[in-house]
């Protein structure tokens, strides 16, 4: 035991004596700080596009909003995306800013936009207003329409069973129609909700809770699970010299050096990475920065070792490190969660371990 002891210590006073990895340590904290303050600064907000309802061109204020058009104006303000929705009472603020450009369009909707639904005839009833400069139209509509779906859904599948005939042999069997509709609307969301039905989904808050939400993006955590991923591949470098000069060879098993050499870097960088994360103010608690950080290291070694058995040369090794740091902080939600956008990078986010630390 006294032997993998010393040998552990040994190999953790090598990896201080790179000037590389020291000179990577050294800077990650300042690159934390960069992104950190990047993030600040550019805490982008999506496309801006106006609402309003009005009653014979007149607008109306948002305090007089009924419950229904309350609802479809907060799913329109929940939604993820590159679009934010704001409220406006003056028709006239409202397409000036459109002229402008501060807007990138505007919706102005009826206030008896729940009734023409009804007649089929609330496409024609909603105004959208753009310039030549409007880049966002059909995005805007597929948005307000799934919101409008949304709402309306529901509401058409519980006014079906009060009204049709279909459920008149339930009644006669003893159970009285409101009993009935009680059931649908408990068994709606219920099969929703257990995936055994396709649907669209969008969940509303009351108006004092609507916050503005922006594309999922993790941003520093991100930049430094790259790092501490980086960190591994370069310890898969340094097992692969270890087995050419058969160092430890008498000490350990292979299998175990490797596991060694991928974790040791990884600690160095998880410990950097902690302290950026304290300095920057986005630290969650010793326990659970330990507990998410260990699962990450213990997927980067498990990462490597496979690595390892499909590449065998050094310069192979080597040539990758760039390649899987790239295609990391593309495919994974660094910067940007494309997997909300592309249903293809669902799948391939997946096939680096800096999406399971970030999701945790």
């Amino acid at each position: 035991m006294k032997k993998y002891v010393v040998c552990l210590c040994l190999m953790f006073k090598r990896m201080l004596k790179k000037p590389a990895f020291l000179l990577m340590l050294l800077c990650l904290p300042i690159l934390a700080v960069v992104v950190d303050r990047m993030e600040h600064m550019g805490n982008t907000k999506g496309a801006a596009v106006g609402v309003l309802f009005a009653e014979e061109r007149m607008a109306v204020s948002s305090e007089e909003y009924s419950e229904w058009n309350q609802r479809l104006i907060l799913l329109l303000q929940e939604q993820e995306g590159i679009l934010d929705f704001y409220v406006y009472n003056s028709q006239e603020l409202l397409f000036e800013e459109v002229e402008r450009g501060v807007l990138n369009c505007a919706l102005v909707f009826p206030t008896d936009l729940q009734e023409k639904l009804k007649d089929n005839t609330w496409q024609a009833e909603i105004a959208l207003y753009e310039t030549s400069s409007s880049m966002l139209t059909e995005i805007v509509k597929e948005k307000t329409a799934g919101a409008v779906f949304a709402l309306y859904s529901e509401e058409a599948y519980l006014n079906y069973v009060e009204t049709a005939e279909a459920f008149e042999a339930a009644e006669e069997n003893g159970n009285t129609r409101e009993e009935i509709v009680r059931f649908a609307e408990n068994a709606y969301e219920t099969h929703l909700l257990d995936g055994s039905t396709f649907a669209f989904r969008y969940h509303g808050r009351t108006l004092g809770e609507v916050q503005q939400t922006a594309t999922v993006n993790f941003r520093l955590r991100g930049v430094l699970s790259v790092c501490i991923f980086i960190s591994g591949l370069c310890g898969l470098l340094v097992d692969w010299e270890d087995r050419q000069r058969r160092q430890f060879v008498r000490i350990m098993p292979s299998w175990m050096t490797t596991i060694v050499n991928i974790w040791i870097p990884t600690v160095y960088t998880s410990v950097v990475a902690m302290l950026a994360l304290y300095l920057t103010g986005q630290f969650t608690g010793i326990l659970a920065e330990l507990s998410r950080i260990c699962f990450f290291q213990l997927l980067i070694v498990g990462y490597c070792s496979i690595l390892k058995l499909i590449i065998r040369k050094k310069e192979s090794i080597a040539a990758s490190v760039p390649i899987l740091s790239l295609a990391g902080m593309v495919c994974c939600p660094v910067w940007i969660r494309l997997a909300l956008y592309l249903p293809v990078f669902s799948v391939l986010e997946k096939l680096f371990p800096m999406t399971y630390y970030l999701l945790w």
